[in-house]
């Protein structure tokens, strides 16, 4: 599918997309440090849990709002709640005012509403106006997109948000009536009014639909390898998760380039992106020519995410974060793949949306369990920090070949059974 025959909607999305990408990384992964400057590790652990709990729910509400009151409709809404994060946000950064940490923990948890609304009316979206044989090419071009704005995001902010807080929420709040502008005016709905109607009467209320999702879930845990999937996956995102909160205080240095005082964070984010885009598509092709096993890569992933850390924990120098991130990343983009295969492969065939979906929910829970680490880096300090998230990777590893150990056994069984 060609760019010239995506729909109006598409074409403005990606453009919202990269603009939405880069006020993000601009400003948001120091949005941690801000806090710890203010409240210490203690408080602002337990103060990221519970916002980060508050996104959780918030995303699982997202996908049911986007199918009872339609995709365009709640991008608004979204597009609204991102012009209040920049208002908060003004008033915490305003010059002429001492700063006023409060607001921008107001800031802190619209951000994380917009994120649960935009992002799922807008996932819809492409759902309704691409042909499924088109997806995965259309999704791509967002994933390069969105790579793109973690490589330039950070190495602006990390120049410019300590410097001039103002006047960055000032020129996103500006893009953002812009954007809600261009939403409402360009966009049209993707839901027809008829399906939408019906979507009314069919969609049970938020309590109800909540409480299937998680019996739902709870039942296919039940999927002994699954379970033991779910766990290790929780361990393996905790440690992920850290890229985005205890590295942000850890990497609290600036190292000179061309001149210019650079963030090391800014750095280590950028190397994050510019793997990914550029040695992504190749990691996978390789591990697939060189035929490893699903078992083998993720033992290797798992092994990968735990090194990074006791690269982390030597020393906060350039060079070991640089390490430590080239390691980590390495084990992302390896597991990207045979994640979402192993999940649909163990998965039965009128089951498989659901698991899926279930997949996503250890993801969600490392996401609030994350913020803790901060809190212990305030009683333990980050090298033993480091040395835990390290082990709770090499736990994962062994999980993992467990599991599939456990799965040659069960796909033996169910061979032997159909030749009986």
């Amino acid at each position: 599918m060609k760019f010239r025959d995506w729909d109006k909607n598409l074409k403005y999305r990606l453009y919202m997309e990269f603009t939405n990408g880069f006020l993000y990384w601009m400003f948001f992964p120091y949005m941690t440090r801000f806090f710890t400057s203010y409240y210490g590790e203690l408080a602002t652990g337990i103060l990221l849990l519970g916002l980060k709990t508050f996104e959780a729910v918030a995303v699982l509400m997202g996908g049911y709002l986007a199918d009872r009151y339609g995709r365009k409709k709640m991008m608004q809404i979204a597009s609204v709640l991102r012009i209040l994060t920049f208002i908060f946000y003004m008033i915490c950064f305003f010059p002429l005012l001492p700063e006023l940490p409060l607001f921008a923990v107001f800031a802190y948890a619209t951000t994380g509403l917009f994120s649960a609304f935009y992002n799922s009316a807008s996932r819809a979206m492409v759902a309704d106006l691409v042909a499924p044989a088109d997806r995965p090419a259309v999704f791509s071009t967002f994933y390069v997109i969105a790579n793109i704005t973690i490589v330039v995001g950070p190495l602006i902010g990390g120049v410019l948000f300590f410097e001039y807080p103002f006047f960055i929420m000032l020129s996103a709040f500006i893009i953002s009536i812009i954007m809600y502008l261009v939403i409402t005016t360009q966009f049209h709905e993707t839901v027809h009014h008829q399906v939408q109607k019906l979507l009314l009467k069919d969609v049970p209320g938020w309590f109800t639909t909540l409480h299937k999702q998680f019996a739902g879930y709870m039942t296919i845990y039940r999927d002994r390898i699954f379970g033991l999937f779910a766990v290790a996956w929780i361990l393996l995102s905790i440690t992920a998760s850290q890229f985005g909160s205890m590295l942000s205080i850890y990497a609290d240095s600036k190292i000179s380039i061309f001149g210019f005082a650079v963030d090391k964070y800014s750095i280590i984010i950028a190397i994050n992106g510019i793997m990914i885009s550029l040695f992504g598509i190749l990691l996978q092709r390789l591990m697939i020519r060189l035929r490893f096993s699903n078992k083998t890569i993720f033992a290797i992933g798992a092994g990968a995410y735990s090194a990074s850390m006791l690269l982390f924990g030597v020393d906060s120098s350039m060079l070991f974060l640089a390490l430590g991130m080239i390691v980590l990343t390495f084990g992302e983009i390896i597991l990207v793949a045979p994640n979402s295969t192993f999940i649909v492969e163990i998965a039965p065939e009128n089951q498989r949306a659901q698991y899926l979906a279930a997949a996503d929910f250890p993801n969600t829970c490392a996401r609030i369990i994350a913020p803790l680490f901060i809190t212990f880096v305030g009683v333990i300090g980050f090298r033993l920090s480091f040395v835990i998230l390290a082990i709770f990777s090499a736990i994962a590893a062994f999980i993992f070949w467990h599991m599939f150990h456990l799965y040659a056994l069960r796909k033996a069984k169910l061979h032997l059974e159909k030749n009986i």
